[in-house]
C-alpha cells in the first residue's frame, strides 16, 4: 500500500540519505520529513572506456570475460578526447563488480601498456547518482517490489535539482560522540566516552566488552540518530568499538543496515603524507551505512563549514556525505568536473595525462611568476589612518571562468594557428575559442551560488538560517580556493601547469590596473596582494562612499571583475618584521573597520600553535580598543593595558595558571627517530613513545614548557597526555618562558602606539620602550 499522501504509482516519499555500494547492488537509504525510512536496492555496473586498436580490442574482451568482469557484451561509442577535442571510437564496458575496478585497472594497464582507459577511477555510487540525475539528499518519489526481504527499487524521480539554490533538508537527530579527556589515553574508566544529543548525555565507562556494547546498541536503538558526529571516531573510538564487539561476539548497532553483507576490517593506523611541504596525518575511514558518522578532526570540510557546508558541497559534486566530509575539497571539485565532463561527452582519464610543456630558463621566469605582491609601503610610519581596502571578489575563479581557461583550452591544438584567439598576458598563451573548457563551466555555478548566498547574508535574517548560508557560503569558497591550486597540482585529473600559470598572469594584470586607475584617482597605494588594495588619500582624510564606488566601478570595467568595499579602516597597523624593524611584512596587519570590526592577520590571535592564555589576553587588549578611532586614542589605553598585562604577569609567576591555557601545538614533521634537533616537539613525541603512544608525521602534538633550559631533556616539556594522567588541573610550568610570549602578544598590538606617536621605520621594537621587564 502507498504511504499516505503519496499516489498509487509511488511507494514511499522522502529525502536520498544515504547510498553505498556492495558488490554490484547500490543500496539507497530515504528518510521522510515526518522521519520514516525506507532501504531499496538497485543492481548496477559502472562503465569504463578502452581506447586501442582492434587488435588490443580483442585482447582486452578476452581477458575481461576470463575474469568474469563482464557485465553485457562490449560496444563501441562516439566519445571525444579530452585534450584533443576529437572524436574517436571507444570501447564501452560495463563491469560486472564495482569492487574489481582498481585492480583491472592495474592489470590491464599492465599487461599491455599499449591502450588508454577512461572512467576507470569513478566513485561508482557517484557514478550512480549522475546517471540516475539524482544527488545527496535530493527529495525523492520511489515505487518498489518485493524480492524476498529487500525492496527492489523500481523507478524514482527526484523534483528537485542538485543546482537548486533554495532547498528542504530533512530532519536530522544529531548525536555527538567524544572521549572525556585525550583520544591517545584511549577508552577507559578513567577516559570514559561520552554521548550527547539533544539534551541528554550518556557517559560509558569501560566495563566488560559484552556490557559495553550492550549498552551503548540500547543508545543507539533509543535515540535513533541520523548523524554520528565524533571526535577522533576515526582514529580512535570507532576502531576500539568494532575490536571490543568482535572481540565479545556482540554486533555492534551503529549500521542501520544490518542485513547487506558489509566486512570491515579494524584499522588504527592512519597515513602521512607531505605535499607543498607540510605533512597531512589522515586517519582510517569508518563511515556507517545507513546513518552518517562524520569525525571532525578527520574532515576539512567538516571543520571549516560544520555540517551546512558539508552538504552543500556533497549536494552539488554528487559525493555521499560522510565521503565528502573525509575527501579534500579538491576531490568534490574534481567530481563536480568530471561530472560536467562527462556531459560533454568527454572520455575521463584516470590519471592526469598533461605534463607541462618544455620552456627555456627565461620562459619559465618569465611565465612562472605567482601572484603580484606590493609590500606595505611604511615610510610614513607602521600607522596609516582612513585606509580602503578594496578587494576583487572570487578573482581567480571569476578569471577561470570569463576568461575560459581549462586545462584543455590553454594552448589547445585546434587555435593552434588562429592569430585572432584571445591570448594570455605575457605569456603569450592562446585560449581555445571553439569550445568553453570542463573547469570553466564547472565553476560557474559555484560563483553564481556563493554570489546569491552572500546577497542573502545582507538581508535581517534569524540566527539558525544565517548561520546555515555563512556555513554554505564558506564551504564554496573552500571550493573556489583550491580551483585554482588544482589546475597546477600534480596530480589533478584536470589540472595543467600552463592553466595554472594563465590564471596567476591575468591576476597580476588586473591587479595592476586596479593600482593604476586608484593612483589616477589621486590615491596613495599603502599595500596590494594578489586580489586587494589598500589605498589612502595623501592627507589621510577620509573617503566618501561616492569616491569608493565610482573607483570600483570603473576598476570593474577595466578589468571585467568585480571589486567591491572590504571596508574602510579608522587606522590599520601594518606591523614590520621580527627581525628587522625597517621590512615591512606583507601578511602581518590589522586594523579597525569604522564599523567597529577588527581584521587581524598574522598577529598571536591568529595563530593555531600559541597558548590558549597568550591569545584570550591579546583578545583582551582588543576589547580596551575596539572604539579608538585614532592611534591616539589607541595610546591613551596604553595605561590599562599596562595594568592587565601586569596582572597576568602576576598570575604566571605565582604558577596559578592551568597548564591546559599553556599548550603550545605543533605538528609532527617527521617520525621521531628521524628529528635531527631535540626540541619540544620531538621531546614530547619521546615521552609519549615511551607511554605506548606512537605520533605519526602530520599528526598535532601539545604540550607545554615546563622549564626549557633544565639539563635533563625528559624534564623540559611535558605532553598534554602526560599531564592528564597527572590529574591535577595546576602543575608547574615555566613562567619567564610564558611571561616572553605575553609580552611580545603586548608589544605587537602596542608598541606603534605608545606615548601618542607612531614609530617610524628606523626606531626598534625593543622592551626598554615599554618598561615592563618583569623583575624574575
Amino acid at each position: 500500500m502507498p504511504s499516505p499522501g503519496i499516489s498509487a504509482r509511488w511507494h514511499f516519499a522522502g529525502y536520498l540519505f544515504d547510498a553505498y555500494s556492495v558488490g554490484d547492488q547500490i543500496y539507497l537509504w530515504l528518510l521522510s520529513d515526518d522521519r520514516h525510512l525506507l532501504q531499496v536496492a538497485e543492481t548496477f555496473y559502472p562503465v569504463i572506456y578502452v581506447h586501442a586498436n582492434t587488435e588490443i580490442y580483442r585482447k582486452v574482451v578476452a581477458r575481461l570475460a576470463a575474469t568474469g568482469a563482464l557485465a553485457a557484451p562490449p560496444r563501441l561509442e562516439k566519445k571525444l578526447l579530452f585534450y584533443e577535442n576529437r572524436t574517436i571510437d571507444a570501447l564501452r564496458v560495463e563491469i560486472a563488480d564495482p569492487g574489481m575496478l582498481l585492480g583491472l585497472k592495474r592489470r590491464l594497464f599492465t599487461l599491455y601498456g599499449r591502450f588508454d582507459i577512461y572512467h576507470s577511477d569513478l566513485d561508482p555510487v557517484s557514478s550512480y547518482l549522475s546517471s540516475r540525475n539524482l544527488y545527496p539528499l535530493a527529495p525523492v518519489k520511489v515505487r518498489t517490489q518485493l524480492s524476498g526481504r529487500s525492496n527492489r527499487l523500481v523507478a524514482i524521480e527526484t523534483s528537485g535539482s542538485a543546482y537548486d539554490l533554495e532547498y528542504q533538508l530533512p530532519p536530522l537527530r544529531i548525536l555527538k560522540m567524544a572521549l572525556q579527556h585525550s583520544h591517545r589515553l584511549g577508552v577507559s574508566a578513567a577516559n570514559p566516552l561520552i554521548l550527547k544529543i539533544e539534551d541528554r548525555d550518556y557517559t560509558l565507562a569501560e566495563r566488560r566488552g559484552e556490557d559495553y556494547i550492550h549498552k551503548l546498541n540500547q543508545i543507539i536503538r533509543t535515540e535513533d540518530p541520523d548523524c554520528i558526529i565524533s571526535a577522533y571516531g576515526d582514529q580512535v573510538i570507532l576502531p576500539f568499538l568494532y575490536e571490543t564487539a568482535q572481540k565479545s561476539g556482540v554486533r555492534l548497532e551503529l549500521d542501520r543496515d544490518l542485513a547487506a553483507p558489509i566486512s570491515r576490517n579494524i584499522r588504527k593506523k592512519g597515513s602521512s603524507f607531505n605535499t607543498y611541504g607540510s605533512w597531512i596525518y589522515r586517519s582510517a575511514s569508518y563511515p556507517l551505512y545507513g546513518r552518517w558518522h562524520i569525525d571532525q578532526h578527520n574532515s576539512f570540510t567538516f571543520k571549516h563549514t560544520d555540517l551546512a557546508g558539508t552538504i552543500e558541497l556533497a549536494r552539488i559534486s554528487r559525493m555521499g556525505v560522510q565521503r565528502l566530509a573525509r575527501a579534500s575539497t579538491g576531490n568534490a571539485l574534481t567530481d563536480m568536473e568530471a561530472d560536467v565532463a562527462i556531459r560533454k561527452n568527454y572520455l575521463v582519464p584516470w590519471q592526469k595525462s598533461a605534463l607541462e610543456n618544455r620552456k627555456t630558463w627565461y620562459e619559465l621566469q618569465l611565465y612562472d611568476k605567482g601572484s603580484l605582491i606590493y609590500q606595505p609601503d611604511i615610510s610614513k610610519g607602521v600607522v596609516r589612518h582612513n585606509v580602503a581596502q578594496l578587494d576583487f571578489s572570487q578573482m581567480y575563479p571569476t578569471i577561470m571562468h570569463r576568461h575560459n581557461i581549462s586545462p584543455e583550452t590553454i594552448n589547445c591544438p585546434c587555435c593552434r594557428d588562429d592569430a585572432s584567439v584571445p591570448r594570455v598576458p605575457e605569456t603569450g598563451y592562446h585560449i581555445c575559442s571553439k569550445r568553453r573548457g570542463v573547469v570553466s563551466d564547472a565553476l560557474a555555478h559555484i560563483l553564481s551560488r556563493r554570489r546569491y548566498y552572500k546577497a542573502k547574508l545582507q538581508e535581517p535574517l534569524d540566527e539558525k538560517l544565517r548561520a546555515v548560508y555563512e556555513q554554505r557560503t564558506d564551504s564554496l569558497k573552500w571550493m573556489n580556493v583550491v580551483s585554482f591550486g588544482y589546475l597546477g597540482f600534480r596530480n589533478a585529473k584536470f589540472g595543467k601547469l600552463e592553466s595554472h600559470e594563465s590564471v596567476t598572469a591575468f591576476g597580476r594584470d588586473k591587479l595592476l590596473k586596479a593600482i593604476q586607475l586608484a593612483e589616477r584617482h589621486g590615491f596613495e597605494l599603502v599595500h596590494a596582494i594578489t586580489d586587494c588594495i589598500f589605498i589612502a588619500k595623501p592627507n589621510e582624510s577620509n573617503f566618501s562612499a561616492e569616491e569608493i564606488n565610482r573607483l570600483c566601478a570603473e576598476i570593474y570595467r577595466e578589468t571585467d571583475v568585480e571589486m567591491s568595499t572590504e571596508g574602510i579602516y579608522s587606522w590599520a597597523l601594518f606591523l614590520p618584521s621580527r627581525t628587522d624593524s625597517r621590512m615591512p611584512v606583507a601578511n602581518r596587519y590589522m586594523g579597525r573597520f569604522q564599523t567597529g570590526k577588527f581584521k587581524l592577520r598574522g598577529i598571536a590571535v591568529r595563530r593555531k600553535d600559541m597558548p590558549q592564555y597568550i591569545t584570550d589576553f591579546q583578545r583582551e587588549l582588543l576589547v580596551l580598543i575596539k572604539d579608538c578611532l585614532t592611534a591616539a586614542d589607541v595610546a591613551a589605553m596604553y595605561g590599562p593595558a599596562k595594568q592587565l598585562y601586569e596582572e597576568r604577569i602576576a598570575e604566571l609567576t605565582a604558577q596559578k595558571v592551568s597548564w591546559r591555557l599553556l599548550l603550545l601545538r605543533r605538528t609532527a614533521s617527521h617520525e621521531l627517530e628521524d628529528y635531527q634537533v631535540m626540541n619540544g616537539t620531538s621531546l614530547s613525541m619521546h615521552s609519549l613513545q615511551a607511554a605506548g603512544m606512537h605520533i605519526a608525521p602530520g599528526e598535532k602534538v601539545r604540550y607545554f614548557v615546563v622549564q626549557q633550559n633544565h639539563r635533563d631533556l625528559s624534564r623540559r616539556y611535558m605532553a598534554e597526555e602526560i599531564a592528564e594522567q597527572r590529574r591535577s588541573e595546576y602543575l608547574h610550568y615555566d613562567a619567564a618562558y610564558y611571561v616572553k610570549l605575553l609580552f611580545e602578544s603586548f608589544a605587537e598590538i602596542f608598541a606603534p602606539f605608545i606615548s601618542q606617536k607612531i614609530l617610524s621605520p628606523t626606531e626598534s621594537l625593543q622592551p626598554e620602550i615599554f618598561d615592563l621587564n618583569p623583575k624574575s
